[in-house]
């Protein structure tokens, strides 16, 4: 069966095309990542996703394809509500930003770009010299948004939708990007490794893998920016912080939202937690991040810890060497 995406570009290629016709589009375009302008006009449906022939493997993993699951409803019910209401959430984002700004270049990859919050603050922040992203999910609903989430933050330049993860080689050819950014995900969850459709490693190990790929992709002297929580972070104090900050401004709108929806966001991050315990996430000190980055070719940049994100953030950039 047709990915609900893609039948969606076929149902477009198919008012002007033969069904033949369409089958070898359709083919072609799944063979090659294409860059897509964004321009004034209105997104009324996002460009074809290039999805990693290596993620269609990995994700038949009933483990793996259990953990996508339940990214794949944090994305729909949790994303929206953060990037509204969590003071945390968005300062951390904001500080992510101030920090790698001034190492952009021209070709950003965001890894777990979720709908494109992160990469549209980047622009409203410093980013007017990035050309080309690369927007990395294994949510093709999210990534389905980024278009307009990006044409929203006044940015006009190439995107390409990729759906693929952190648990494999990214589909994206060697020293190709100047910047690789992280924000709050993506790397965090490199806790499987596979090749070929078969896990090979798993916790620091496949964090390892996904950061030597990350040093290939990168061009020489490239940078790559991570935020995360620290070691046992406390979700509740998260949640509580959002809550307070939203009390102190009057913000009444926003505290309603959080209020209906802050339980169950608390609830369906669970297995973020979950995942951590068993070593499948990774909520690192910078120490830890520091000796990782060092065995995979990279050196520390800057660093910030304990200041943001309800004072368990860690942010880390790092330079290829």
């Amino acid at each position: 069966m047709a990915h609900a995406h893609h039948r969606k570009i076929m149902e477009r290629l198919g008012r002007r095309m033969s069904p033949q016709k369409v089958s070898e589009e359709l083919k072609r375009r799944r063979t090659k990542i294409r860059f897509h302008r964004i321009t004034d006009e209105l997104v009324e449906d996002s460009p074809e996703f290039f999805e990693s022939p290596e993620f269609k493997r990995l994700r038949k993993n009933s483990q793996v394809r259990g953990f996508i699951r339940d990214f794949w409803e944090w994305n729909e019910k949790v994303l929206w509500l953060l990037n509204s209401t969590s003071h945390p959430y968005i300062e951390l984002q904001e500080q992510l930003a101030k920090m790698v700004s001034p190492y952009l270049g021209e070709t950003l990859v965001d890894l777990g770009c979720g709908a494109g919050n992160f990469c549209a603050r980047l622009f409203e922040t410093n980013g007017h010299q990035v050309k080309k992203i690369f927007a990395v999910d294994i949510d093709w609903k999210s990534l389905s948004q980024v278009p307009q989430t990006l044409k929203d933050s006044g940015y006009r330049q190439g995107v390409a939708l990729v759906q693929s993860s952190t648990m494999s080689e990214l589909p994206i050819w060697n020293n190709s990007a100047d910047c690789v950014v992280s924000s709050l995900g993506g790397i965090m969850y490199a806790g499987w490794w596979f090749e070929n459709g078969e896990i090979v490693c798993d916790s620091k190990k496949a964090l390892l893998r996904c950061l030597a790929d990350i040093n290939r992709v990168l061009k020489p002297g490239g940078y790559l920016a991570v935020s995360s929580p620290g070691p046992n972070p406390d979700w509740g104090a998260v949640l509580r912080d959002s809550l307070w900050y939203l009390i102190k401004n009057f913000n009444l709108k926003g505290l309603y939202r959080a209020l209906s929806g802050g339980f169950k966001a608390k609830k369906l991050s669970a297995f973020m937690n979950q995942v951590e315990q068993e070593g499948h996430a990774h909520y690192l000190s910078v120490d830890d991040w520091q000796d990782l980055l060092k065995q995979s070719g990279f050196e520390l940049v800057e660093s910030s810890s304990g200041q943001y994100y309800a004072k368990q953030g860690v942010i880390v950039v790092a330079r290829k060497i």
